[in-house]
Parts: C-alpha cells; sequence; structure tokens
C-alpha cells in the first residue's frame, strides 16, 4: 500500500506539473497578446491631417530716394560754383545776402538779395526789377536751410524763379564751401535802373 500512495502522490504531483508547466507556457504567451492587443489600441490614433500652404513670399519695393541734405547757412561766408560745358553759375552768401549769378543758357544774369529785397537784372542792360517784401520768407528760410530739411516745393519754387532746372540748383547748393567774400560783391548795381514788381 505504501508503493500504491507513492504512486498516487507521484500521479498527482506529475499531474500537478503538467498543469503549472503548461500555465507557465501559455500565461505569458497570453500577457504577451494582451499586451499586444492593448499596445494596438493605444498607438491607433487619430490620424490629424494639416494643410499646409506655402510661404507667402515677401518682396521689397524700394523707397524712392530722397534727396541728399543740403546745409548752408545765410550768414556765411559761403562760396558756390557750377560749371557744365554750356553754362556757370555762382553764388555767394555772406551776413544773409546772396549774390547768384548765370552765364550761359543764352543768357548773363544775376540776382541779388539784399536785406528786404531781391534784385535780378542781365548784363549788358541798364533795367531790372526789384522784389521787395522778401526779408520775412529769408527769415524763414535761412532755418530751413541750414538744418538741411529743404523740401522739393522750395528747390521747384527758387528755381523757377532764379530761371534754371532744379537739379542744377542742387548741384550748385551741394558745391558751396567756406570762403573769404568780400562785402563790396553785394553793392547794387548803380547803372542798372530797378522797376518795382510784387512777389
Amino acid at each position: 500500500m505504501e508503493f500504491y500512495l507513492n504512486d498516487m502522490r507521484d500521479q498527482a504531483f506529475h499531474s500537478l506539473m503538467y498543469k503549472v508547466s503548461r500555465l507557465l507556457i501559455f500565461l505569458p504567451v497570453v500577457f504577451i497578446g494582451v499586451a499586444l492587443v492593448a499596445k494596438s489600441s493605444w498607438t491607433t490614433s487619430k490620424t490629424v491631417t494639416v494643410a499646409l500652404t506655402p510661404t507667402p513670399i515677401i518682396t521689397f519695393t524700394p523707397t524712392p530716394t530722397v534727396p541728399e541734405a543740403i546745409s548752408i547757412d545765410l550768414k556765411g561766408p559761403v562760396q558756390c560754383q557750377y560749371t557744365e560745358t554750356d553754362a556757370t553759375m555762382s553764388a555767394s552768401l555772406k551776413d544773409s545776402q546772396v549774390l547768384f549769378n548765370i552765364q550761359g543758357y543764352g543768357k548773363d544774369a544775376s540776382l541779388l538779395l539784399k536785406g528786404d529785397c531781391v534784385y535780378k537784372w542781365e548784363a549788358q542792360t541798364t533795367e531790372g526789377i526789384k522784389t521787395c517784401g522778401v526779408g520775412k520768407y529769408v527769415t524763414m528760410f535761412g532755418p530751413i536751410l541750414k538744418s538741411g530739411t529743404m523740401t522739393d516745393k522750395v528747390f521747384s519754387t527758387a528755381s523757377s524763379y532764379m530761371g534754371i532746372e532744379e537739379k542744377k540748383l542742387r548741384t550748385l547748393m551741394k558745391s558751396c564751401q567756406s570762403a573769404t567774400i568780400s562785402s563790396n560783391m553785394f553793392a547794387i548795381p548803380t547803372k542798372v535802373s530797378f522797376k518795382a514788381t510784387t512777389f
């Protein structure tokens, strides 16, 4: 009987070991299967579609060129000179007096700003034009000219009054340099009779 009991215990033990071994083999397979199913359900996500738009192209339009600032003090003394093949222009400034001469373009003319009046005459003539009441404009114009903030409108008006192109007036003014200038240069010509006009 003892043999029989040992045999039964061995069979029970073998049966238990058989079940445990099957469980040990199938349990990891089940865990791996569950893990794979769980992982696939976690990684399955909604696909987000992003609509890509092309990058905008920014083009730069060059800004219009701003004319170089021209700064001149009417107190001076300053001498300006501009020469080209068929003309010469010069300007002399001292103590808010200005003498402008032009030779060429079919004329030989002068313009003198002295005090409150502007005198305009041509060489070899005995008549000229005198315009008074400009002192207040010179008072306003002086600081603008000195600061270098003269507008295109001012250049346009000045060049029109002087009878020269605006571009040439700008070139003349850019040439200005300090110089020794005699006050006699600004004398009103005595041989010219000036007719009064309004500004």
